[in-house]
């Protein structure tokens, strides 16, 4: 496997994160020296966005706000890959325009917004995308056998059907490596098809 920034993204229930920490532990047996990240970010922006997000009601100003939190993690990204890491990172910026799009913002705009940003070499495009793909009943159930204090504001059956919609629509939108990954069945099963993605 060559790729040195891999991204993780999927549905809330998706299994998403499961999956990005059995991805890493298996780089780490293969010994690959990996650093593991997440957005938003534990920095003073990420922590902003976490303390706010029940309270703001406009999608623009969730938008800038990760894209801010995102140009920094940057910063820790580009020099983690300089120093030979594979960094591998719990969502990225195909969370956010997902999420934003699925909130009512313009795709087509938020997605030429993040080309702009791309191209001035703030924001670092992934080698390798992991899409975890489940249908949003399918995520549902995994959601409502959690503890209450668990579920989040987007985890509605409704949101999530146009948001995996919205993850789907970005294969196209966007020039990249991105694997469309069954997330159903077992945990372990769904671990193969990653492993088996990359040939690791």
């Amino acid at each position: 496997m060559k790729e040195k920034f891999i991204v993780f993204e999927g549905i809330d229930g998706s299994g998403k994160s499961t999956q990005f920490k059995l991805f890493c532990n298996k780089l780490k047996e293969k010994g690959y020296n990996v650093w593991e990240t997440f957005e938003p970010t534990r920095g003073p922006i990420g922590n902003l966005i976490r303390e706010r997000f029940h309270s703001l009601s406009d999608g623009l100003i969730y938008t800038l706000l990760f894209y801010a939190d995102r140009i920094e993690h940057n910063f820790n990204i580009q020099e983690k890959l300089k120093q030979g890491f594979t960094v591998v990172s719990d969502r990225y910026y195909h969370s956010t325009l997902a999420y934003q799009a699925a909130q009512g913002l313009d795709m087509e705009f938020l997605v030429e917004f993040h080309r702009l940003l791309q191209s001035s070499g703030k924001i670092q495009k992934p080698d390798l995308v992991f899409f975890i793909d489940v249908p949003a009943e399918e995520a549902m159930k995994r959601i409502n056998a959690r503890p209450k204090e668990k579920v989040k504001i987007f985890e509605r059956l409704e949101f999530l059907k146009k948001l995996r919609k919205n993850y789907l629509k970005l294969q196209e939108l966007l020039d990249e490596n991105i694997f469309v990954i069954d997330g159903t069945g077992t945990i372990e099963e769904v671990h193969k098809r990653v492993c088996s993605a990359v040939h690791l």
